[in-house]
């Protein structure tokens, strides 16, 4: 059987999909209110395994590895102070890396070569392996540390990362990188990586562009301060607001601080400000309870499209049948808000429930 390019289209949009419902941010459709609440009570009495990597790039080996769990009672609290446990691994080049490192050194010897005129026009920007290891300060991290090779690294990191109860997998935007780093490598290596892919994901990046940036334009329409540093101007002049971890840093994080890309240094920012923007999600809508506390009319949409995709999954709906789709959206849009959401809300925790529409 051939296999088109719509049928490839279709199979990466439900590998996507089942990858997003793993994560836990996800809740930029549902209402603030609702959304804390779903994280007080998923996420307080749990361990939140904090983490990074560092790479050669995107197809790069992994060069370090850092992870840090905490035990989160309430996540209103202040930055933890201490971790429970920790792991922190630095890897030497591997001999494709090594290979890789000689010959672009070799090549940047000639002005004329396509790597030379890359560097020139874009002197800023990190090309080669040499670059990512000045980018990551990889001769100043764990200067001490006995070298590790990149599989026996693997390895060590995700029985560690197993070893550890009750856990969530919490960094920023690990679900579009990090994770799918480990994994991919993994493979290659062939070590088994299927109990650290079903670990519950937290992506903070998906926090702050969602939930937290709701907020922040909600509070610097009123005049906040600190909200209205979030913003800033595109290349292009646009005004927008940036959810990098280096600008959350520069806000909401140390002042006295900077991010110097090591696995280890990024993370323990992470932590101190992940939890001063969820403190701020909470004193904003403290202050205007009914300011975003708003559903609109595409976040309704999207709640509708998420019952309706688990009840076709769970065979609670036919999704073959037009007119049983058509019945089903129909009832949804007769429902409220708030049970939309509730109703969401009850398959991210149980992904077999039985829904009544």
């Amino acid at each position: 059987m051939k296999i088109t390019s719509e049928d490839l289209r279709r199979i990466i949009k439900e590998e996507l999909q089942a990858v997003m419902d793993e994560d836990l941010s996800m809740l930029g459709e549902i209402s603030p209110n609702q959304a804390l609440q779903f994280m007080k009570d998923e996420l307080n009495g749990k361990t939140w395994v904090f983490w990074d990597l560092e790479t050669i790039g995107f197809n790069g080996q992994i060069t370090q590895f850092a992870a840090f769990s905490y035990h989160i009672e309430d996540i209103s609290q202040p930055p933890p102070a201490d971790p429970v446990d920790k792991i922190v691994i630095k890897c030497s080049l591997t001999p494709e890396t090594a290979m890789q490192q000689q010959e672009e050194r070799e090549q940047l010897k000639d002005p004329n070569s396509d790597l030379s005129m890359k560097k020139q026009k874009h002197p800023d920007r990190p090309f080669t392996v040499d670059d990512m290891l000045a980018y990551t300060h990889y001769d100043d991290f764990e200067p001490d540390a006995e070298l590790m090779p990149e599989e026996e690294a693997l390895k060590a990191f995700v029985a560690w990362f197993n070893s550890q109860e009750d856990k969530i997998s919490v960094g920023h935007n690990i679900l579009s990188f990090d994770r799918k780093r480990i994994i991919e490598q993994c493979s290659k290596y062939g070590i088994d990586s299927s109990a650290f892919e079903e670990i519950d994901i937290f992506d903070t990046v998906r926090f702050a562009r969602t939930l937290f940036k709701k907020a922040m334009m909600d509070a610097a329409q009123r005049g906040d301060e600190q909200a209205e540093k979030m913003y800033v101007v595109s290349e292009k002049g646009k005004k927008k607001m940036s959810m990098k971890l280096e600008h959350l840093m520069n806000v909401f994080g140390d002042p006295n601080r900077i991010q110097i890309h090591t696995a280890d240094d990024d993370t323990k920012q992470l932590v101190d400000v992940f939890f001063r923007i969820y403190k701020k999600v909470e004193n904003v809508l403290e202050a205007n309870p009914k300011s975003f506390n708003m559903v609109d009319k595409k976040d309704i949409h999207k709640l509708s499209k998420q019952i309706a995709a688990h009840m076709y999954k769970t065979g609670q709906a036919n999704p073959d049948d037009p007119s049983e789709k058509r019945a089903l959206f129909a009832a949804l849009r007769q429902k409220k808000v708030r049970e939309l959401e509730r109703m969401v809300i009850q398959i991210r925790r149980d992904p077999d429930a039985i829904l009544e529409v």
